[in-house]
C-alpha cells in the first residue's frame, strides 16, 4: 500500500534515505496516538463520515469539514 513505516528505526535503512521520506520520519518522531484509540474508534468513524457527507453535499468546505470532524471528536472524548 506504499504506507510509511511507523517504527522510527526503519528509517535508518538505505531505502528510506530520500529527502521526502526523512521529512516524514521527522514528523513521525513527534507523532502521538489519539487517547483511548480503540475505545473511541466508533465515534471517530461516525464523525468523519458526517463531516465528509456535509462536504460532499456542499454544506461545508473541505477545511470546514476537517475542523468540524476534529471538534466533534474532541467533544466526544
Amino acid at each position: 500500500g506504499n504506507y510509511m513505516p511507523t517504527r522510527h528505526s526503519a528509517y535508518d535503512a538505505p531505502a528510506f534515505q530520500g529527502r521526502f521520506i526523512q521529512a516524514q520520519a521527522a514528523i513521525l518522531a513527534t507523532a502521538q496516538p489519539w487517547p483511548n484509540w480503540n475505545a473511541n474508534w466508533g465515534s471517530m468513524t461516525n464523525e468523519s463520515r458526517n463531516a465528509m457527507e456535509a462536504m460532499y453535499l456542499g454544506q461545508l468546505t473541505p477545511e470546514e469539514a476537517v475542523d468540524k470532524f476534529y471538534q466533534d471528536v474532541l467533544n466526544s472524548l
